[in-house]
């Protein structure tokens, strides 16, 4: 599949970056899905690495996530993970280990992450002071960053890439975030 513009809903974006932020300080990990360009379907998955820079999806969770988009007739559309100290671009590990060339490849990054007025490098992360509640969310696209006015503001700010996978690298997508 040759992607142009991807397009997912406000309630999907919500749910990808609420579980990064719920799984940090490590890497989370789902699985989306939706029709030709859309993705209208999120699925958490467990990081069976539990790392806090690397993932990987259990074999049993990914093919229970093909034979339910089967028998509903969706599509695979994406693999997303968060990278919860850097940025929002494929690592080498990401590079070398991604296999599904014909999807999207989404990464969140919570590297801004602000809690409760500490500096990211006194955190001793534990879960309970993250600041919860909408996002700031600045999505970066092929040609320019964008603040989404979609989604009410707070202290947390994301950063979300989109890409595609071409011959032999990622290539950076632009995507739309619908009102669902």
């Amino acid at each position: 599949m040759t992607l142009t513009n991807m397009q997912v809903s406000a309630e999907v974006l919500e749910d990808m970056m609420e579980h990064a932020t719920e799984q940090f300080p490590l890497e989370s990990c789902g699985l989306l899905a939706g029709h030709g360009e859309k993705v209208e379907k999120f699925v958490r998955t467990e990081n069976i690495l539990t790392s806090k820079h690397a993932f990987a999806i259990n074999p049993a969770e990914l093919a229970r996530f093909l034979r339910k988009i089967r028998e509903t007739n969706l599509e695979f559309l994406g693999i997303y993970h968060s990278h919860p100290s850097s940025s929002a671009w494929p690592s080498t590990r990401d590079r070398q280990e991604f296999h599904y060339t014909e999807v999207s490849y989404w990464i969140i990054s919570l590297n801004t992450l602000s809690v409760r007025g500490q500096n990211r490098d006194q955190l001793d992360y534990p879960k309970r002071n993250l600041v919860k509640g909408k996002f700031d969310l600045f999505v970066t696209t092929k040609d320019k960053t964008i603040d989404d006015n979609m989604l009410a503001k707070s202290t947390l700010q994301v950063a979300v890439r989109c890409f595609s996978w071409q011959s032999n690298h990622f290539v950076m997508q632009p995507f739309t975030v619908t009102a669902s």
